[in-house]
């Protein structure tokens, strides 16, 4: 079953939001942000699927850098800031 807003980001042709990522998430959407956070040398951990407080303190600089709002979580604007990054 599509939740409604998968069904509308489909209807739309948009691609899929990505996840909100924190302290605690794991998984292949974490290491994505964490290879992008390396070419930027804010994050010096491993490439390891799990956001923890080196992640958070990646993602925290990133975002003052950035200009945007300094959370520590990766939402919709840290994001749209990531996918800004030539790789």
């Amino acid at each position: 079953m599509i939740n409604d807003n998968l069904r509308e980001q489909v209807n739309k042709n948009e691609p899929p939001a990505m996840p909100e990522l924190r302290k605690g998430s794991k998984g292949e959407v974490v290491m994505k942000a964490q290879r992008i956070l390396k070419t930027t040398s804010d994050y010096i951990g491993y490439v390891d699927g799990d956001f923890g407080w080196i992640m958070e303190a990646a993602v925290q600089s990133f975002q003052r850098r950035s200009k945007v709002r300094v959370t520590g979580i990766i939402d919709n604007d840290t994001w749209n800031a990531l996918n800004q990054i030539r790789r």
